[in-house]
C-alpha cells in the first residue's frame, strides 16, 4: 500500500512531493518525487493523494519520517542538524549539513556525494576537554550566586 503527498501552489495546483511505500514488517519508505521538497520549510502543510495521512501533516513530518544517518549535533550551540538538499542546474543535488538551531554547519561547502559529507561530519572528535569546561563553568556560576546572596545592597530610606 502507497500515499502520495503533495503541496498545494498559490494556483491551487496540487504538485506531488512524496510517496509512502510499505516495505513490509511494518516499515515504511518515503521517496521524493520532486525536487521541490528541499525549497520548502519544513511546516509547510501537505496533502494525502490516494490514501490516508497517517500522521504525515508537513513536509517536516516526511523529512523526520525518511530514515535519515544518526548526526552528531551542532558543534557550536549541541542542536539538532539536518541534511539539506539542493538541486542544481546540471540534475546533480547538492548536500549540506546546517544545524536547525544556530543555522551553523557546512552552509558553503555543499558535496555531491552524500555518504561522504554524512561520513565526514561524523569525524569530528569529541573534545574530553569540554565536559571539564562545564563542570568549571557551573562551579562558577555557584560562587557568583552565594556573592550575590552575601553583598545583597542595603536600602536606605525614609
Amino acid at each position: 500500500m502507497s500515499t502520495t503527498f503533495a503541496v498545494e501552489t498559490i494556483n491551487g495546483e496540487k504538485v506531488e512531493v512524496a510517496q509512502r511505500h510499505g516495505i513490509g514488517n511494518g516499515k515504511v519508505q518515503f521517496t521524493w518525487l520532486a525536487k521541490l521538497h528541499s525549497l520548502l520549510p519544513d511546516s509547510t502543510p501537505v496533502i494525502p493523494i490516494d490514501n490516508t495521512a497517517q500522521g504525515i501533516e508537513t513536509i517536516g513530518d516526511i523529512r523526520k519520517a525518511i530514515n535519515q544517518p544518526e548526526l552528531k549535533p551542532c558543534p557550536f550551540c549541541g542542536g539538532e542538524v539536518q541534511i539539506i538538499i539542493e538541486p542544481r542546474f546540471d540534475n546533480k543535488d547538492a548536500y549540506k549539513i546546517i544545524c536547525t538551531g544556530c543555522e551553523m554547519g557546512n552552509p558553503d561547502i555543499a558535496s555531491f556525494d552524500r555518504d561522504r559529507l554524512i561520513k565526514d561530519w561524523g569525524m569530528r572528535v569529541d573534545d574530553p576537554r569540554i565536559a571539564e569546561l562545564e563542570k568549571e563553568i557551573e562551579a562558577i556560576k555557584k560562587e557568583v550566586i552565594s556573592y550575590q546572596e552575601l553583598y545583597v545592597p542595603i536600602k536606605f530610606g525614609c
